[in-house]
């Protein structure tokens, strides 16, 4: 996503632990939906302490004191990116995971198809074949 800060300087920033479908891909358009309402409430607090190889923030954006990014995996529109969790507090990591296990269970969002492709594999073009 990108921000403005308040000197008039565009930022761009990484949700950090998700990893939500391309614009391109299955229910990308939905997801991106998704983030925009959540980032419309105020106040809006960005949690960042360091940047990515992108110069990127990696950050965690809470909205009227709601955490978007936990919200995405909530409604079924991220996974929880566990290739980076280190990177987050220990529970962050717990709730984005038991997150990510509900809405799979209540098939929310882009678990409604039976094997939805990760955004990972989607960049590099390996669009996953399921085995029921």
């Amino acid at each position: 996503i990108s921000g403005i800060d308040p000197q008039g300087k565009t930022l761009r920033i990484r949700l950090t632990g998700i990893d939500a479908p391309e614009n391109d891909q299955p229910m990308g358009q939905q997801s991106l939906k998704s983030l925009e309402q959540c980032l419309s409430a105020k106040p809006l607090i960005i949690n960042w302490s360091k940047t990515d190889k992108y110069q990127r923030l990696l950050a965690k954006v809470i909205a009227d004191k709601k955490d978007c990014n936990l919200q995405q995996i909530i409604n079924g529109y991220a996974w929880h990116y566990k290739y980076f969790e280190n990177d987050q507090p220990l529970i962050d990591r717990k709730n984005y995971s038991q997150a990510e296990s509900r809405a799979r269970t209540k098939k929310l969002g882009l678990w409604k198809s039976e094997c939805p492709t990760p955004p990972w594999d989607w960049r590099r073009k390996r669009i996953i074949t399921c085995s029921k």
